[in-house]
C-alpha cells in the first residue's frame, strides 16, 4: 500500500476532507479500491454525484465489517443491508471494496484477500448494501475519510457507456505511488510540435493548426504505457480559429453540445444541439471597453425539448464584477444580490463560492462548479451560471482548462497546452 488519496496525481483535495477523482463523472460506474487496515475503527466513504460540499451522495464503510450506510446531502438513504457480507479487517489486513451504479441501483460489496479479486469473485460476492434511493445524476466521484485515513491502493474507476451492465471502459487506475520525498509524480508528454498530449488525467489531440480537437480520459498501465478511456470533449473551429462547437460526452451531468456565435472574438450567444439559444453575453468591447470586459450574462429558462413552448429569449439576466486584471470576481442577480464569487490560484485555477441565500450575502459556500441553471418545469441545465473567470476567459467544465482563444491554458501545470502560434 502506498499512500493516502490526498497525494495522488489523479485526485484533487477539496475542502471538507474530500479527495475527488479528476475528470471522471458518470451515472453508470464501477469503483474498486483496496484498503490496508491500520486501525480497527477505520471509517471512510465513497463519494459520488458530488457538485459541492453540501450536495453529494455517499456510501460509508467500516473496517470492522459493519453494514454500509448511504446518505444524500447529509440525509440517510434507505437500502437493503447485509452485514454478514462485509468482512471485518484487523490491522494489516487488506479489504477490497467495489461500488457499482447501473443508473438506478447502487450496490456495495467487500472482500478480504491480499490480491485483487477477479470479476468472477466480485460477481459471486453478496452485496452488503443496495439502494434505489439515490438520484445518480452523474457528478464527480471520490473518497472521504471519517476517522483515520487508511492506506489506499489500486483505485479503479470503470464506466458502462452502453448501459449493458459490463463496465467495459476503464477511465482511471491510480496506485498512489510516491517517490522518496513522499510526492506523487507524473511526467507530462508532448508531441513534436510542442503540444501537450498527456497530463496524468487526460490525453489531448490536435488538428494540423495545433488546435485542441479532442480530450480523452487517460492513465498509465503497469508498464507505464498510456491507456485511453472515454472521450469527454470534442471541439470544432471556424476559418478564423474561433472555437464554434464544443461537444461534451461521457461526462455524467455535464453532457451537452454548444454552438458559439461571435462578434469578432467576443462570444455573444450559445445555442444547443437543437439550435435553441441557451445563453447570451454582453461585452464592453462593443462600446469602447476591453475585449474581455464582461458586463452581463443572460440565460434562457424555457428551452428544454419537453416544454410545450420554446423560445430564444434569455430572460434571466446576471451582472458581472471584474477586478483590474479582468478576472471575474462575482455574479449578481437583478436585485444586486451576490449569487456567486470566485477566487483564483496563481495560474488561473478558479475556485467557486455560492451564496446559501439571504443569510449569506458574501457567498461563502465552496462549490465544485458554477451553479447549474434551473430551467422551467424543474429541469436543471448541464451548463453553469457563469463559465468565465481568469482574465475574463472561458473555463471548460470537462477539462478545467481555460480557453485563451489561440491556445488553451492548463491551470494545473501553469502553462499553455500549445506553443505560441506567432512563434
Amino acid at each position: 500500500m502506498h499512500a493516502t488519496a490526498a497525494l495522488a496525481t489523479a485526485c484533487e483535495r477539496l475542502r471538507g476532507g474530500y479527495h475527488m477523482v479528476k475528470g471522471v463523472r458518470a451515472k453508470r460506474f464501477g469503483a474498486t479500491f483496496a484498503v490496508n487496515v491500520s486501525n480497527a475503527y477505520d471509517q471512510f466513504e465513497l463519494v459520488f454525484n458530488h457538485t459541492d460540499r453540501f450536495h453529494r451522495d455517499e456510501v460509508s464503510f467500516h473496517a470492522r465489517g459493519y453494514a454500509p450506510t448511504g446518505t444524500s446531502d447529509g440525509q440517510n438513504v434507505s437500502g437493503t443491508t447485509n452485514a454478514a457480507a462485509m468482512p471485518s479487517g484487523d490491522p494489516g489486513d487488506t479489504l477490497w471494496f467495489r461500488v457499482t451504479s447501473d443508473g438506478t441501483t447502487l450496490t456495495a460489496k467487500s472482500l478480504k484477500q491480499s490480491t485483487a479479486p477477479s470479476d468472477t469473485q466480485w460477481s459471486a460476492a453478496s452485496a452488503g448494501y443496495t439502494s434505489t434511493g439515490f438520484a445518480l445524476d452523474g457528478g464527480r466521484i471520490g473518497l472521504q475519510k471519517l476517522t483515520n485515513w487508511p492506506a489506499l491502493d489500486n483505485l479503479k474507476i470503470e464506466t458502462d457507456r452502453d448501459a449493458n451492465g459490463s463496465y467495459e471502459t476503464t477511465e482511471l487506475i491510480e496506485r498512489f505511488t510516491l517517490d522518496a520525498d513522499d510526492m506523487a509524480q507524473e511526467t507530462p508528454e508532448y508531441d513534436a510540435a510542442g503540444n501537450l498530449t498527456y497530463d496524468g488525467v487526460f490525453q489531448y489531440s490536435y488538428d494540423a493548426w495545433n488546435r485542441q480537437t479532442r480530450i480523452t480520459k487517460a492513465y498509465r498501465d503497469d508498464a507505464g504505457n498510456i491507456e485511453l478511456g472515454s472521450v469527454v470533449q470534442e471541439n470544432e473551429y471556424d476559418g478564423l480559429g474561433r472555437r464554434i462547437v464544443v461537444n461534451i460526452t461521457n461526462s455524467g451531468d455535464l453532457h451537452r453540445t454548444e454552438h458559439s456565435y461571435y462578434d469578432g472574438w467576443s462570444q455573444m450567444e450559445v445555442r444547443n444541439g437543437s439550435d435553441i439559444t441557451t445563453t447570451q453575453q454582453v461585452w464592453a468591447g462593443r462600446v469602447g471597453g476591453y475585449i474581455d470586459e464582461l458586463l452581463q450574462i443572460a440565460h434562457n429558462l424555457d428551452w428544454p425539448d419537453a416544454l410545450p413552448t420554446i423560445d430564444n429569449d434569455c430572460e434571466a439576466k446576471y451582472w458581472v464584477a471584474q477586478d483590474a486584471n479582468y478576472n471575474v470576481q462575482g455574479v449578481l442577480d437583478a436585485s444586486g444580490a451576490l449569487v456567486e464569487r470566485y477566487e483564483y490560484e496563481p495560474y488561473g485555477a478558479r475556485r467557486v463560492y455560492l451564496s446559501a441565500g439571504s443569510n449569506d450575502p458574501l457567498a461563502m459556500v465552496p462549490a465544485d462548479q458554477s451553479t447549474r441553471v434551473k430551467i422551467s418545469d424543474g429541469f436543471t441545465a448541464s451548463q453553469g451560471l457563469n463559465p468565465f473567470g481568469h482574465q475574463g476567459l472561458m473555463h471548460d467544465d470537462a477539462s478545467e482548462m481555460v480557453n485563451n482563444r489561440a491556445r488553451m491554458l492548463h491551470v494545473g501545470l501553469g502553462q499553455f497546452g500549445q506553443r505560441d502560434p506567432l512563434e
